[in-house]
Parts: structure tokens; sequence; C-alpha cells
């Protein structure tokens, strides 16, 4: 029984609905089938809630316990337990279609009120018109002091006071996703049952409410379009969820191109006049964008609308669209190549950087980005600043031998944009010591500067350099905690930085070798492969091509 799903679905239930479900399985209306046996194993699984770990739980126990005559008592326990467990799911689909809290103080009251409402309004619908409906009764003596309202109003008092329950809402910040998804939903169902209604009751031309239900429909179905397309648009930058070429990235494109065209149309004709679907469609215009001017504007136009309409969305959405806004600099920078996205990244970090207390520690993956970014763009003062400034703050670490690591590795990388690369080799640990580094992100970068200088000290060939790229490729190749694709980056710089180095030697023994064909195809490969540290190779390359035209 350990293993059940029974017993897995029970202990996901707290106390009080395990309570509730005790009265779902001693209902003759939920319980039909072998009732009596259902009930006993119910109330006997339920006095070891919530561990389930009784050795009385053991099925072959169990099983003699309840079927003591039977010839196969472990088949008649589970064939009881199936029963049980199909009444627990009736009560779990009760719970979740059926049933909120009213006294919550967040949405879920709402919603409870809606969906009663919704309810009502269906059966009225159905019911009212059909052929075999008896008359409302006629009462033989006239009752008073209570006026007599028409069948036919019931609906129309439902559907105006769901509208006017809808329309008060105004403040979505306490909202969950599943509370902000069923009041759209709400919404389009209302005024959904209205148009049924009207169908079935009015011969009079007219759209029958159609427009408005279609539009609520519009409503719903974009306030969950554009946030799913953003999210899926963040996974696939960030974790190469489908490979470029596959089926699903082929499914994946079109939807995200469609998606945008729809956005763009709806735009043009002034659809986007709800403060929630400006925002997101200011959204998903950002997380599409090639241009960075373009996608500043926009990053600052979607803050600014979201303090003019604050409360329009969740809360938590909005968090997650703040930190996709975030991801999306470095990944638009991977993917581009366009030093405008560093600048931008690097600007951000800044202002990151003025709201750091003195007296709290640095996180050591802030320090190794600030730090990164700066080299990049050629700061080479800004970092060695920086570096000395917050070299002892620094937190997030195990040990100090991981700190003093990460500092070596650090100084190194100063040494090495500074040119001094017999400095750079001497403060680097060697590539037994930094193997030690717990951070994996940390280790391909003293690997990949560890290449860099042994290219420029001309000594990548030799017997360290060879063991230090075996070494290094071996662990980044065995490393599950790097997504594949950022492990296909890094690995893929080894290979490229030693064919430069080939040609280098080459080109040292004659300097008249023909070096043009595999530098073409060296700029095939770096154009269409994303490669960490490829700024330093677009520099090597670029120094071949000058010996190259002379």
């Amino acid at each position: 029984m350990y293993a059940s799903p029974l017993l897995r679905t029970l202990q996901l239930l707290s106390a009080d609905e395990l309570e509730a479900l005790h009265l779902f399985v001693a209902s003759p209306i939920f319980n039909v089938e072998r009732p009596e046996e259902t009930l006993e194993l119910f109330e006997y699984i339920k006095r070891f809630y919530p561990k389930f770990d009784h050795p009385s739980l053991h099925r072959d126990i169990a099983g003699k316990r309840f079927f003591p005559h039977s010839a196969n008592p472990v088949g008649a326990l589970q064939r009881t337990m199936a029963q049980l467990l199909a009444i627990v799911r009736n009560f779990v689909t009760f719970r979740y279609a059926m049933l909120r809290d009213a006294d919550e103080p967040n949405g879920t009251a709402l919603l409870h009120e809606v969906q009663q409402k919704i309810a009502l309004m269906r059966f009225y619908s159905e019911r009212i018109f059909q052929p075999d409906v008896p008359q409302a009764p006629m009462p033989p003596v006239e009752e008073t002091g209570r006026k007599s309202r028409k069948t036919e109003n019931y609906f129309e008092n439902l559907n105006n006071q769901a509208r006017k329950e809808l329309d008060q809402t105004l403040d979505f910040t306490d909202f969950d996703e599943y509370e902000f998804a069923d009041f759209h939903q709400f919404r389009y169902l209302v005024e959904q049952e209205k148009a049924f209604y009207e169908e079935r009751n009015s011969e009079r031309g007219g759209d029958k409410n159609l427009l408005a239900a279609t539009e609520q429909l519009d409503t719903y179905y974009l306030m969950a379009k554009l946030d799913q397309m953003c999210r899926l648009i963040h996974y696939q930058r960030m974790w190469r969820l489908y490979e470029p070429g596959s089926e699903e990235h082929k499914h994946f494109t079109a939807n995200r191109d469609t998606t945008v065209q729809i956005m763009r149309a709806l735009r043009a004709s002034g659809f986007f006049q709800q403060p929630a679907l400006a925002i997101s469609c200011t959204m998903l215009d950002f997380m599409t964008q090639d241009d960075v001017t373009e996608a500043e504007r926009l990053s600052e136009n979607f803050e600014a609308l979201l303090a003019q309409y604050p409360g329009v969305l969740p809360g938590i959405r909005v968090q997650n669209m703040r930190i996709m806004i975030r991801g999306f600099w470095p990944a638009r920078y991977r993917e581009t190549k366009d030093p405008r996205f560093l600048e931008k990244i690097f600007s951000m970090q800044q202002q990151q950087l003025q709201q750091f207390s003195a007296k709290d520690l640095m996180p050591s993956t802030h320090f190794q980005n600030m730090l990164l970014t700066a080299l990049k763009l050629k700061k080479i003062d800004w970092a060695e600043s920086f570096f000395n400034r917050y070299r002892g703050s620094i937190g997030g670490l195990i040990d100090d031998t991981q700190k003093a690591l990460l500092l070596d590795i650090a100084q190194a990388a100063i040494y090495f944009s500074k040119s001094d690369f017999n400095k750079a080799a001497d403060t680097l640990p060697h590539y037994l010591t930094y193997g030690g580094l717990d951070d994996i992100y940390l280790y391909a970068i003293a690997a990949t500067l560890d290449v860099r200088i042994r290219y420029e000290l001309n000594d990548l060939d030799d017997e360290y350099g060879e063991r230090m790229v075996h070494a290094t490729t071996t662990r980044l190749r065995r490393e599950d905690s790097l997504p594949a694709h950022r492990r296909s980056e890094r690995l893929r710089f080894f290979p490229l930085a030693k064919e430069l180095y080939k040609l280098k030697v080459l080109r040292k023994q004659d300097r008249k070798a023909n070096i043009s064909s595999p530098l073409d195809k060296f700029r095939l490969r770096l154009d269409q492969e994303i490669v960490v540290d490829w700024e330093w190779l677009e520099e090597k390359y670029a120094e071949f091509l000058k010996t190259e035209n002379k």
C-alpha cells in the first residue's frame, strides 16, 4: 500500500480536507459501490495520517485483516483501494471545481460568489424554456406582503449581480495566477451564459450579446496567451527547451511569430485600451526586440505603465515579468553579439551597485558578473577599482578556500585584460587547484581564461596545456548541473581556441602559409554557434585578418 496513488493523494490533503472527505466516503450519494468495505478501509487508513508508514499498512497484512476469507486477499484489497481512490478523486474534483472559501481575503471570495451565480445562470437558462416544464404555481389564495417575480427575471438578476461584482474588482495584486485566470474566464462565461440565454429566449434581431461574449473571450485568451508566450520565449533563451531545427522548435517559432502578428494587428486597431493587456503587449514586444534602443524604450514604457496602473496584474506576475526583463539583456547579447546590449547590462549592474549596502555581503555571482562585464567592455580601471573595493565583501561561498580561488581568478583576469600575461599565468591557480571549485560556472571561467593565457604565452600545446584542456573539458562534459546548451556553449570554446592556436603556430613557421580556408571555416562556426568568450575569439580572428590582408 505504501507506494499507492491512494496514500500519496491522501497525504496531499489537509487535516480539514480529510475530515470533509470522510463525509464523502460515508455518504451513499458518493459511495455507491462496496460502501461498507470502502468506508471501513478509509477509517482504518485515516488513523495513520499523514505519514502512512505504519507496518499495519503493508498490503499483505491489511489484505488479511480486511479479507481473511478471500482466496486472494491482496487482490480484494486492491479492488477496494481502487474504489476508494475513485471517491477521493471525485472529492478533489468537487473541491477544486466547485468549492471556494467565501471568507478568504483575496480573490477567492469573489470567485466563490461569481462561480455560484454562473452555475445558477446555466441552470435557469437550460430549464426555463424547456417545453415540458410546468407553469409556475398559481396559489389558490393570494399571498400578501410579498411581490411576485417572474421566473424569467431570475437569470437577468443573477447576470447583473455577477457583472457588478466583477466590475468592482480593480486591484489584482493579491490574486494568484489561478485566481487571475479564473477571474477572466468567469467574465467570459457571464457574457457567454447571457448569449446562450438570449439565443433561447428571443427571436428578435441583434447580436444577442455575442459581441460582448466575443470581446471577453478575446481578453481571456490574450491574458493567458501573451503571458505564456513571454515565459516560453524567456525559457527558450535561458534553457534551450527546443533545439533549432527540431519539430518542436518549428512549432515554437511559428507560434511566437503568429502571436506577435496578432498583437501588432490588435494594437493597430486600438484593441489594447485595457491597461493589463497594454502591459502584457508591451512585455511581448520587448521580449522579441532585436534593437537595443527600442528594447530600452519598451522596458521604460513597461515600468511607466505599471506605475500608472497599479494592481491591474497579480503581484506575482509582475515580479516574474521583471525577472524576464533582467534576463533579457544577457540572453540577447549572447544571441546578437551587439555590444549595446552589454553596455545596457553594465548600466543595470551599476544601478544594482548603488543600492548595495556596505554592511551587506555581495553574492559571489554578482561580483563575478560585474567584474567580467567591465573587462569585456575594456573598462579595466573601473574593474580594478571594483575588485579592490569589494574583494573583502563577497558572500555565498562555502569556505575561505573557495573565496581565495575566486579572488585569484579575478585578479588573473584583470592582469590578462592589461596584457600582462606572465602575471596572469603566475596568479591563476593550477588547473588541478581550481578544479576544486564547487561553482561550475566559475570553474569554466577559470578554464577558458587558462586557455587564453596559454595561447598568448605560446605554450597551449605543451604538456600543461594539453592536460589542462583535457581535464577541464572532461569535467564540463560530465557536469550534470549544467544545462545542455550551457555546457555546449563552454565546450565549443576549446576546439575553436585550439584551431586558432594551430593557425598561429603555422603562421609563425611560414608567414606565407595560406590559411584563408581554415579561417573561413572558423568564421562560419563563430557566426552560427553561441560560444563563451567569443569576444576574445573575435579579436584573435581580426588579428589574423590583418596579417592576411597585408
